[in-house]
């Protein structure tokens, strides 16, 4: 660094000689150094702010390994859940060695001798050094910056992987009906005669009805085999029917009540 600083500083002899031109050097220099002091700062503040995020990241996930278990299998959540920490823990090496970097240390007027009636001269030699320092310290946190950044993208796209198959896999795509609609139907009435009307009714509600159909019944209605021949013509591949016989049979004259 010392033999940087001398080689600069032998460029600018013929300016150095001159009190004034040598004022103006010191001033650019001293630019030089806010304008990478400013570098740093940005970094740092992006930096610790990725540090907050990833803490999100790590505690968020976990407590639905159980549930994407259940979902995906025990192997496939391990090895998506291994490369997701994987990650995170990579992405905490980064920002922490770039947190835990300590700035060059900084020069001072007894770090180079320089006669009394140079000052200017000797400024020069100061802010130079510490500008040329300066910067080194802030490529090196923005090139970390930079890493930090692309393993938080990739741990970032497999968090949004991980809330999308969540939400996907609760969205409930059966048609329920709505307030206003009539989700259950009497389609036998007393003495298991079957109502036209309700039939109707039921056909119509089943058209855009997707799911389970729940047939309730009793010992007096129509037999086993008449109702699933009725309901496997009235059947999709995307509705499935369940037949419940009722426990109690005391009130029951024939009727079937239908509901979804």
């Amino acid at each position: 660094m010392k033999k940087i600083k001398c080689d600069v500083v032998s460029k600018f002899e013929n300016v150095l000689s001159d009190d004034n031109s040598a004022k103006a050097l010191s001033d650019f220099f001293k630019e030089k150094l806010s304008q990478e002091n400013t570098r740093i700062s940005y970094a740092m503040q992006k930096l610790t702010s990725y540090r907050s995020f990833l803490l999100f990241l790590i505690v968020v996930v976990a407590p639905f390994f159980s549930y994407f278990v259940g979902v995906f299998g025990l192997y496939f959540s391990l090895f998506y859940y291994f490369l997701y920490y994987l990650y995170c823990y990579y992405m905490y090496i980064v920002i922490s060695s770039a947190i835990g970097i300590k700035s060059s240390v900084r020069s001072t007027s007894d770090d180079y001798e320089f006669a009394i009636g140079s000052c200017n001269r000797g400024l020069v030699e100061l802010f130079l050094f510490d500008a040329i320092s300066t910067r080194k310290d802030a490529d090196y946190k923005v090139s970390l910056l930079s890493g930090a950044e692309r393993y938080l993208k990739v741990t970032f796209a497999m968090f949004i992987g991980l809330f999308a198959s969540f939400t996907l896999s609760n969205i409930d795509f059966e048609r329920k009906p709505k307030s206003d609609e009539r989700g259950s139907f009497q389609v036998y009435r007393e003495g298991g005669q079957i109502d036209l009307q309700e039939l109707s009714n039921f056909t119509e509600a089943l058209s855009v009805h997707r799911g389970t159909v729940y047939v309730l019944y009793c010992e007096h209605s129509p037999s086993e085999e008449k109702k699933r021949i009725l309901f496997s013509v009235l059947g999709k591949d995307d509705i499935s029917v369940v037949f419940t016989k009722a426990k109690t049979t005391s009130l029951c004259k024939g009727e079937v009540l239908v509901h979804f």
